[in-house]
């Protein structure tokens, strides 16, 4: 009981510190004149994927499992994208797809580029430079280049009419105050929710491979929710692909911090379709305004996506 009261409390806290941040996530791309989506997709994505960071280090470090750094990491790429089929369900004004489509359209296709190129690196050997493999080199280049790209063809800078009349240094303070909250929050919930997956005997089944799972990535569904409830569509679009992008960047950190080899030499089908399904749902999300128009479209392919996320999981848990 005391540890689901510690739960909630952590949840609150997240969900107050998270409305924060997409809030002054807005204030700041308004008084400095960035875009909405540049902000996501940077400052407020590194903020809620820090937690998929630390975890990742832990497990080839200290658990010594590569697998679960990839299975981790790949798992929290495909829920981010499973938020967009939540916030379907609930923003029933807003169609979200069409937002992808026309303001996300080069930053979703990247993405999927990205992921599908993670699919080739499990299979595919590449040459280690020390104890570095070539792919997280590779990987590195690409997230810069991505951001160069999305900058530069889809988020240029902005100049709104309305501007906030709070100095620039009182926005950055309070946005930081918010991200360290999100921060600490969001490395101490798996933490938690592990000790409650034992505590109710979820360890060895499904239902705790799901549970730890979107307990994980609650940062980034209760930052775009919140974003996208206050019409800062921008932030929450931004923040969900931002995070997928960072999370790939993930693997080239943790491959300089694995010194005792390459955390690419592993034989896992399993992260190599979710990368694979991940990388495909990006792909389609970039050109899903088309297709996806009437309320009806949207909630089909919203739950196709989060049944695929629910398969996807179910084959980490099997492998």
């Amino acid at each position: 009981m005391v540890l689901w009261i510690e739960f909630i409390f952590i949840l609150f806290l997240i969900y107050i510190s998270g409305e924060r941040l997409s809030f002054y996530g807005d204030r700041l791309s308004s008084r400095a004149g960035i875009s909405e989506g540049l902000i996501g997709v940077t400052l407020i994505s590194a903020v809620t994927s820090l937690p998929e960071l630390f975890t990742g280090i832990s497990a080839v470090n200290i658990v010594k499992d590569n697998n679960m750094l990839f299975g981790e990491i790949l798992g929290s790429c495909i829920f981010n994208l499973t938020i967009v089929s939540i916030m379907s369900f609930t923003l029933k004004k807003s169609n979200l797809f069409t937002i992808i489509s026309k303001r996300f359209k080069k930053t979703s296709l990247l993405t999927g580029g990205l992921l599908l190129s993670v699919a080739f690196f499990l299979k595919v050997r590449f040459p280690s430079i020390g104890f570095i493999g070539l792919q997280s080199i590779i990987i590195t280049f690409f997230y810069f280049g991505i951001l160069k790209i999305i900058y530069n063809k889809e988020f240029k800078p902005v100049d709104k009419e309305e501007k906030s009349s709070e100095s620039l240094s009182n926005i950055v303070f309070k946005f930081s105050i918010a991200s360290v909250v999100i921060i600490v929050t969001g490395l101490y919930l798996p933490v938690l929710a592990k000790k409650i997956a034992i505590k109710m005997d979820w360890t060895s089944t499904f239902m705790g491979l799901l549970f730890i799972a979107m307990v994980t990535s609650l940062p980034e569904l209760v930052v775009s929710y919140s974003a996208a409830k206050r019409g800062f569509f921008g932030i929450a679009i931004g923040n969900i692909f931002g995070s997928i992008i960072f999370n790939i960047l993930i693997f080239s950190i943790v491959d300089f911090f694995y010194i005792k080899g390459t955390i690419w030499k592993i034989e896992s089908w399993s992260n190599f379709w979710t990368a694979v399904v991940v990388g495909g749902i990006s792909i389609f999300a970039a050109f899903s305004g088309k297709i996806i128009k009437s309320r009806i479209s949207q909630i089909i392919v919203s739950l196709f996506i989060i049944l695929l996320y629910v398969l996807v999981l179910s084959l980490s848990f099997v492998s």
